[in-house]
């Protein structure tokens, strides 16, 4: 998937899914791009690209509403729904996302409930709280809990075209459900997050479509 905005600071944004067989072949577009938002102060190099940041582009920071630039694995689909599916969770009352730095499970999605967890757990983001997080999907954003580099950031539902999220990537609702179902929980997706001139900058260095 790529994701582009027409600069740094742009909310609004686009997403193009394509596809490919092997490393060998040429990415295929899938059906129309559509519109997508991005962080409501546009977008910052997250943390593992830092090294190509210009020194006047922005980086990546917990709460700076800003979506972490560079290219990212994807994890599990998510929603409020059961299903057996693979690589699905479900969000429950217990289902949290951290974002406190002080936490050693700053940046995950963590059960309270789960045994593992020691008592009093850091409750920051409840996940069945959000309406927008109805269905939605993991991107795998590596940060660093000691820099703070942002935490927890999905693809979910958007509040509206006009409206930026806080560092995710937020589409309409057909939209996002259209693209769970495609994905493939048996084969690795990823996501390209850019504005559009950096984007073309890199994009045949790194094997983008």
């Amino acid at each position: 998937m790529v994701v582009k905005s027409p600069n740094w600071n742009e909310k609004q944004a686009t997403l193009q899914k394509f596809e490919r067989k092997n490393k060998l072949d040429k990415w295929i577009p899938v059906e129309e791009k559509f519109d997508v938002v991005v962080g409501k102060n546009g977008m910052g190099w997250g943390k593992d690209f830092v090294s190509f940041a210009n020194s006047d582009e922005p980086r990546k920071t917990e709460g700076d509403g800003k979506s972490p630039a560079g290219i990212f694995l994807m994890g599990d689909l998510f929603g409020f729904e059961q299903s057996s599916r693979a690589g699905y969770r479900q969000l429950k009352d217990s289902t949290y996302c951290i974002d406190d730095q002080d936490s050693e499970f700053y940046n995950q999605i963590i059960d309270s409930a789960d045994p593992k967890i020691t008592s009093n757990p850091p409750h920051n983001e409840k996940m069945r709280e959000q309406v927008l997080y109805k269905i939605g999907a993991e991107i795998k954003y590596l940060s660093s809990r000691k820099l703070g580099t942002g935490s927890c950031i999905f693809m979910h539902i958007w509040k509206d075209s006009t409206h930026g999220t806080a560092g995710c990537v937020a589409m309409e609702e057909t939209n996002i459900q259209k693209l769970v179902q495609w994905m493939n929980p048996k084969l690795s997706s990823a996501v390209a997050i850019f504005p559009k001139d950096t984007y073309d900058k890199y994009k045949t260095c790194v094997g983008l479509p």
